[in-house]
């Protein structure tokens, strides 16, 4: 999964991560930094970093 990938999943799930009291979500990693499987900074079952703030 390549960041324009996680980016497209995360603004189709918008509505449920607000539901969550999502307010802020980062992503950190080899995918944020536009990691790929050919430059080999991404591998097919590398993870995808989340961090988020939330509403208290």
């Amino acid at each position: 999964m390549n960041r324009a990938n996680v980016m497209a999943l995360l603004r189709a799930r918008r509505t449920e991560l607000e539901a969550l009291g999502v307010e802020r979500l980062s992503i950190f990693g080899s995918v944020a930094r536009g990691g790929s499987v050919a430059r080999g900074d991404a591998r097919t079952d590398s993870d995808v970093d989340l961090v988020a703030s939330r509403r208290r």
